[in-house]
């Protein structure tokens, strides 16, 4: 039974937002432990390139296994001190508890475990509802409420806390500052899943629980996994085994995870089977024992519990592992490797079962689907003895296991050192056999990141031998842990050559007792391997031509990010061997100094700038990468590169203790306090009354099912011109187009929005109407004699006007999102169930592409003319189009020629040049046009692929109906008087716009007596202010829009504009005040929101899928939760920046957490208001990057401007 007490729902929610923007768990600092913690906090930071001043004034404490034990209350005594320090710094209200076990109404409903952790503490303790990491509102909410703390930043916050998913994740959505404590009041191996006897005992249930319902494994997509023995000795316990069933299930995925015979039963078994351990540590001559998997139960049941979690983890994208294979360990070869030599006899053993399938997956030797997605993996310390700090592994032995995975993208190692020879007293040629593999060019790890580690330079050279194609690679050192220099930079720089075409980004930070520049080790001799690619022998003569050539950098075709100690940046950029501390001159110059000689040997690469001398000519800058230098920094930047060598080579001291070294780009990294005025100016923004449409979109859509506030039509049946499917679909090309050509960078807002305008547009109530429509009648079928038999499906035949709008929205969204959803088979269910009538409930399933088929084939059973009862299909082929873009398809350029022939032999213009009002299929005639509505209507979309023929007519088309007035309002006359407008141009020559000629079409239609008038009026206007908008009749448009705002009653409510319904025709002044709801919900909106040939440029440039999942973008729920208008959203490539604009509609200040995600690589500053705020690194592209804004009733600019280091 669950206790739903315990049970953290926003925990949950953020674990699944962690799915997709893992970065929220990445802390900005972390520590050992409690007493760790920097004083003041602030000092965290200050080692850290992506930061700049930090100045942490308020700090979140953690409770549970940050200073005190989970359940207790009081501090725990090792942590007593430096809580009192930490209190000291930060005093009440500056400090504040925040637990979700205590001041949780669920937990602590009433606080009296906040009671009594503040009186133990001396610190308040928050009570709120909502659950880490939700509660990042209450917390400001809470120092805010203090007079000293009420212009307090999240920025300015600092939370600690234990919990990556809870502490880091809540301070990333602050937009506060994590310090991570990585080891709490329990120890570590206390609290790893796979290293407590009681979590192996739940590690076993989640297994259990995912063979019986596997969909839950498809749901890990991390799994870490610690190798490390616990010290004691182990007993098998007897406990109650699971049941038959569940045993069936555990031997049944042992087989799938490819263990069979012995094996399986021993994996299974070790899995089924309960440990007991007893804690009595063993110790050897001072050296703690480890016992391998045969000996220890522990092991054994630990290994098998990982690869079985692997093996039913289909989504499994990355791994964090403890290395398996130890140097003192040679024998444990996987079964790819066979080695023959007269040591391997004392190193037999029998193998671990993670590493056997570990093996077996990577070899391809089954097959599974276990692995086939991961794309990172991690090598992490297996003690935190700092004794054992650098730990001696097998490293390329453990890479072997896994380096062939067919999607594996990165490797991180962290804290490792490489084996030495002469460490274990082992002959040379032996440790060379146990490092044979893996095959060379046979992996696709295209990023290598190695950090604080020792790697020979044998090694890298092999790390770096096995990628196909690398583009990253980092390898940093800290002080070496013996005389023994390890890296020969000779090597090392032929090994990089061999992916001097796709390397992209180069950090080398190595210690400075490196080998000598003169030392370089033989080539490795190249292995057979029957699954490497063929390899060019001849590649290898090149990079051995190169390597004689003298510097190497500049063979770095693709090298755009270069960060290298400075020696080891003078010998690669120049090939001349910089003089080493200690080393002494051997010729006639015995007295120079090693400072005089490094200075006179980077004067001849660097020299001033002078007369027609310019950047690019320098010597050394003609030896870097082309695309280093690929635009011209000019004279500062050579004399500020200058100054900058000359200056680290002033002492040796300097160079040897502080490591200074050069970081190479193309531009200066010059982020400024505050951005220029007018940074902004040029970039374009939504106004106040397009923001007010988007918003009234989205009370709209966000109305409960079944509430059509503000949308009622004037026909009750849905049947006529404004119903709900209509003023839902143009809503949503609406939000299209101001999405693709203003907003491009709010995706889940845009992309929420149209869910729910598509949800609403299932809804039966919309289509429902299609039940007594289908039978047909008099008004569309003159000739008819008998109703149809009904039919409640609203797609299989004819109703364009639903299918064909519901098409063109769900392929926008899929455009626009690449988004699927809309693919399956059952995405669109149609239940027809009323309850008094019919023969029980139907439904009807379609999915995009089956729905396109049916209007497809509607077309061509009517000779491709179009559908019943829509002559002209415009929107339909924009749907196509988009498919087409996608699908990689060509639909539409099949359907549109036959459609064009069609109309060909009968125009769609009628005699009097309007676009006919809808075909009549059983006649075969076209109903002739008296209003502009249709017209207007059609080619507002028709303007996509007829653009030609819609420009050409639009005069001709509004000649009557538009009339300029002398205040510059614009009146849309209605038919009648437009249509004697147009009689006396052509009859007498009148002017269509002089006040004189409108009076006279009056008097004439007033004379007539009264006009004959449709049951419901037409919601021309709309259409009219379309097709301008869509024209780019900007004079015309801003007429009719201002003859809107003036009589037609525009309305706000809760941040949005809309036009009040009005049946009259007009008041008491004769101006025209009728208003349906279609144009004052939808169109006038979709009038201010496109832009001239917006729906044009959309066809023609639609977006492709690599596209949109390239496309940085801004993800919030700001804009539905705390009421916040976005007036700019997207990347601007001139200015190198992300820009937001943003404002609430209601005046308030709201805490809005912006999520920026594919940004180019590369450091940033953020500015609020043209206010520098903090640096920000973007290591990928696919990183999300979160900051907590306050945004109030005033325009708030958010700059996220990128520079390049």
């Amino acid at each position: 039974m669950v206790d739903l007490r315990t049970f953290n729902l926003s925990g949950t929610l953020s674990s699944l937002s962690l799915l997709f923007r893992p970065s929220l768990c990445i802390p900005q600092a972390a520590v050992r432990n409690f007493n760790e913690l920097p004083l003041p906090l602030s000092r965290a930071f200050d080692n850290d390139k992506r930061f700049g001043k930090v100045n942490i004034r308020a700090v979140v404490l953690d409770k549970d296994d940050c200073f005190a034990r989970p359940g207790e209350n009081e501090i725990a005594p090792e942590f007593k001190a430096q809580f009192s320090r930490l209190r000291a710094a930060y005093p009440s209200p500056s400090m504040l508890i925040v637990s979700n076990t205590a001041g949780t109404s669920s937990m602590d409903p009433d606080l009296t475990s906040s009671a009594l952790l503040s009186a133990a503490t001396s610190v308040p303790v928050l009570a709120h509802r909502t659950k880490k990491p939700g509660c990042g509102a209450e917390i400001m909410a809470y120092f805010h409420s203090h007079a000293e703390l009420r212009d307090l930043k999240p920025e300015e916050v600092a939370v600690v806390g234990d919990r990556l998913a809870t502490d880091v994740v809540l301070a990333n959505r602050m937009g506060a500052y994590a310090v991570w404590v990585r080891e709490g009041v329990v120890p570590k191996e206390q609290k790893s899943l796979f290293a407590r006897e009681s979590n192996l005992r739940k590690c076993t249930q989640l297994l259990l629980s995912i063979l019986q319902s596997p969909i839950l494994g498809t749901y890990v997509h991390e799994l870490e996994f610690s190798n490390k023995n616990p010290q004691g000795r182990f007993y098998w316990k007897k406990y109650n085994r699971p049941d038959e069933e569940e045993v069936k299930r555990v031997y049944s995925a042992t087989r799938r995870a490819v263990f069979c015979s012995t094996e399986e039963k021993r994996v299974a078994e070790a899995i089924l089977d309960d440990v007991e351990i007893r804690r009595m540590d063993r110790f050897m001559g001072g050296i703690i024992y480890e016992e391998d998997a045969e000996d220890s139960p522990v092991i054994l049941k630990r290994q098998a519990l990982a690869a079985l979690f692997m093996s039913v983890s289909p989504n499994l994208e990355s791994l964090i592992l403890t290395p398996m294979v130890f140097c003192h360990l040679l024998a444990s070869l996987p079964r790819s490797i066979s080695i023959q030599h007269q040591y391997e006899e004392h190193y037999i053993r029998t193998s671990d079962p993670l590493v056997d399938f570990l093996d077996r997956v990577n070899m391809s030797l089954v097959k599974t689907e276990a692995l086939q997605r991961v794309r990172h993996l991690e090598f992490v310390p297996k003690d935190d003895d700092v004794r054992h700090l650098y730990r001696l592994v097998a490293l390329l032995r453990n890479l072997n296991l896994l380096y062939r995975l067919p999607n594996l993208e990165s490797i991180c190692l962290t804290a490792m050192a490489g084996l030495h020879p002469e460490d274990f007293g082992l002959p040379n040629h032996h440790c060379e056999l146990a490092a044979i593999t893996p095959c060379p060019n046979t992996s696709n790890i295209h990023k290598i990141h190695i950090e604080n580690s020792f790697l020979t330079t044998r090694y890298l050279e092999r790390l770096i031998g096995i990628c196909k194609r690398l583009t990253e690679f980092t390898y940093w050192t800290e002080p070496t842990l013996s005389d023994r220099p390890s890296e020969t930079p000779k090597t090392l720089a032929r090994s990089l050559l061999s992916q001097r075409h796709s390397l992209e980004a180069l950090s080398l930070e190595i210690h400075d007792r490196i080998a000598d520049f003169d030392t370089e080790e033989p080539p490795l001799q190249r292995q057979t391997c029957q699954s490497e690619q063929n390899h060019d022998s001849e590649s290898d003569i090149l990079v051995e031509n190169l390597m004689g050539s003298g510097g190497v950098l500049m063979h770095f075709t693709s090298l755009t990010r270069l960060n290298l100690n400075l020696r080891l940046f003078f010998y690669f950029a120049t090939g001349v061997k910089p003089m080493v501390a200690g080393e002494k001159d051997r010729d006639e110059r015995a007295g120079q100094s090693l400072q005089r000689y490094n200075e006179a040997a980077m004067h001849g690469y660097i020299q001033p700038a002078q007369g027609p001398k310019n950047w690019e000519n320098q010597p050394l800058i003609r030896s870097l990468p082309p695309r280093l230098v690929e635009r011209h920094p000019g004279r500062e930047t050579s004399a500020s590169l200058k100054k900058t060598m000359a200056t680290t080579t002033m002492t040796e001291t300097q160079l040897v203790d502080d490591r200074p070294q050069i970081i190479v780009s193309k531009d200066d990294n010059n982020l400024s306090s505050h951005l220029p005025p007018g940074f902004l100016d040029k970039i374009p923004k939504l106004d106040q009354l397009q923001a007010g449409h988007l918003r009234h979109f989205h009370n709209l859509s966000a109305q409960l099912d079944g509430e059509w506030r503000h949308m009622g039509s004037q026909e009750p049946a849905q049947e006529w011109l404004d119903a709900l499917r209509y003023q839902l679909a143009t809503m949503t090309y609406a939000a299209g187009a101001a999405h693709y050509h203003h907003l491009p960078g709010l995706r889940s807002t845009f992309k929420g929005l149209f869910k729910r305008l598509i949800k609403k547009m299932l809804r039966r109530e919309v289509w429902g109407y299609w039940y007594l429509t289908s039978q047909s009648g008099k008004f569309v079928d003159p000739d008819i004699t008998e109703l149809r038999k009904p039919w409640a499906d609203p797609v299989k035949t004819e109703n364009i006007m639903y299918s064909g709008h519901l098409l063109l929205m769900i392929s926008l969204f899929a455009m626009l999102f690449d988004d699927d959803t809309f693919e399956k088979e059952d995405a669109l269910v149609f239940n027809w169930n009323p309850i008094f009538f019919g023969m029980g409930p139907e439904s009807f399933v379609y999915s995009r592409q089956t729905l396109q088929d049916a209007i497809i084939s509607e077309m061509e059973k009517n000779g491709w003319k179009g559908v019943c009862c829509e002559p002209n299909c415009v929107f339909v082929l924009l749907a196509m189009r988009y498919n087409d873009s996608r699908n990689s398809t060509n639909i539409v350029d099949e359907v549109l020629p036959k459609y064009k022939e069609a109309w060909a032999e009968g125009s769609m213009l009628a005699s009097n040049g309007l676009i006919v009002d809808w075909y009549r299929v059983n006649q075969k005639n076209m109903a002739q046009p008296m209003s502009l509505g249709f017209t207007a209507w059609a080619g507002a979309f028709m303007n996509t692929w007829n653009s030609a023929e819609v420009r050409s007519t639009f005069h001709s088309q509004a000649l009557g109906f538009l009339t300029r007035g002398p205040s510059g309002g614009v009146t849309l006359n209605p038919v009648p008087i437009a249509h004697t407008i147009r009689r006396l141009v052509a009859e007498q020559g009148a002017d269509p716009d002089a006040p004189e000629t409108l009076r006279k079409a009056k008097e004439i239609v007033a004379s007539s007596g009264p006009a004959r008038r449709p049951p419901f009026a037409q919601p021309a206007l709309g259409y009219v202010v379309q097709w301008l908008s869509e024209l780019g009749k900007e004079e015309l448009l801003s007429g009719l829009l201002k003859h809107a705002d003036t009589f037609l009653g525009p309305s706000w409510e809760n941040g949005g504009l809309y036009y009040t319904r009005c049946d009259q025709p007009v008041d008491g002044s004769g101006n025209s005040t009728l208003m349906d709801p279609y144009t004052g919900n939808a169109a006038i909106g979709y009038a201010r929101l496109n832009i001239e040939d917006g729906q044009k440029k959309m066809w023609e440039k639609p977006w492709t899928g690599e596209f949109v999942r390239r496309k940085p973008f801004v993800d919030t729920t700001a804009f539905e939760d705390e009421g916040v208008d976005f007036l700019r959203a997207g990347w601007d490539g001139e200015l190198n920046a992300f820009i937001v604009t943003a404002k609430t509609w209601h005046g308030k200040s709201s805490s809005a957490e912006l999520s920026f995600g594919n940004l180019p690589q590369g450091e940033y500053g953020i500015y609020v208001d043209g206010k520098f705020q903090r640096r920000l690194l973007i290591k990928e592209e696919s990183e999300v990057v979160s900051e907590t804004i306050d945004i109030g009733g005033a325009e708030r600019d958010i700059v996220v401007l990128k520079c390049h280091t």
